[in-house]
């Protein structure tokens, strides 16, 4: 039988404040139709025409506002949960990073999940919804080959980088390759490369013609 909760775990605390007069002021905020401005045309060209092949032709006032204060200066968003705070700080960022190819730009995430759940949106400003259709992901087990790889004289910057942060890698796109079995796939890289090239090869088999 379905029991329906009339109280919640916070109920108790806001009798207490009505009581003792902490809790000063309630409101409902019904829904109401949102307030829109036009895309600012200061934004660089890459980036409205990235917006525009998302379906977005207006955005919020408050990310309309947020892009004109970060042009002005240090901002922060407060908003509530998908409000479009993401849009507020990613159309000042790809702005600048469309204009000045020695810009960079740092986004620090609470969670591994938002983080990647943020970073896909960003990719799609670039690519949309066009996702190969299939990445593999050459794979090695520590010790043998892919310590030889690392250890290598001529091993370039990221393969000589320390082993812990070769796992830190392995490990999120095994993540990724368990979210999304059918477009990420982990290939064995050890043995020969006509043994590795066969794997690659079984592993689109479903994709080629």
């Amino acid at each position: 039988m379905a029991v329906t909760r009339t109280s919640e775990p916070w109920t108790a605390l806001l009798d207490e404040g009505r009581e003792d007069g902490r809790l000063v002021r309630e409101a409902f905020e019904g829904a109401r139709e949102p307030l829109l401005e036009p895309i600012p045309e200061t934004l660089h060209p890459a980036v409205i025409a990235a917006l525009e092949a998302r379906g977005i032709d207006a955005l919020y006032a408050h990310q309309a506002e947020a892009v004109a204060a970060a042009w002005a200066g240090p901002t922060i968003v407060t908003t509530g949960t998908a409000s479009g705070k993401s849009l507020a700080f990613q159309l000042p960022t790809l702005d600048v990073l469309c204009r000045d190819a020695r810009a960079r730009a740092l986004y620090l995430y609470p969670t591994k999940a938002l983080a990647q759940d943020q970073a896909r949106s960003i990719n799609a400003f670039g690519i949309g919804d066009d996702f190969p259709d299939r990445t593999l992901v050459l794979a090695l087990a520590e010790g043998g080959a892919r310590a030889r790889a690392r250890d290598n004289e001529e091993s370039d910057r990221i393969g000589g980088r320390p082993e812990g942060y070769h796992q830190k890698v392995d490990l999120a796109f095994r993540l990724i390759a368990a979210e999304e079995p059918g477009r990420v796939r982990l290939i064995d890289a050890s043995g020969l490369p006509d043994e590795v090239t066969q794997r690659l090869l079984d592993a689109l088999e479903d994709l080629l013609p």
